[in-house]
């Protein structure tokens, strides 16, 4: 079974794929990313354990899933 997770970073910095392969790789070299353009898979010790893509405001899927979000923070209320 698969989750579907969302994170959402208030830091004008931009991430990449990139830099979540380096801070992985520094705290466990049993980390190997397969790093894309906005896309990365997380393999540990030879198994994929995870796919992430990095959306940003401005590109679409960021905006429709950030307003989902507030959407459903307002039902909860």
């Amino acid at each position: 079974m698969g989750y579907y997770m969302r994170f959402i970073s208030t830091d004008t910095r931009p991430i990449t794929p990139a830099d979540l392969s380096s801070a992985l790789v520094a705290a466990d070299p049993g980390y190997d990313i397969e790093v894309d353009d906005t896309a990365a898979t997380i393999n540990h010790s030879g198994v994929t354990i995870a796919h992430v893509e990095i959306n940003v405001p401005g590109d679409g899927l960021f905006d429709e899933e950030r307003d989902e979000l507030v959407e459903f923070a307002i039902e909860r209320e």
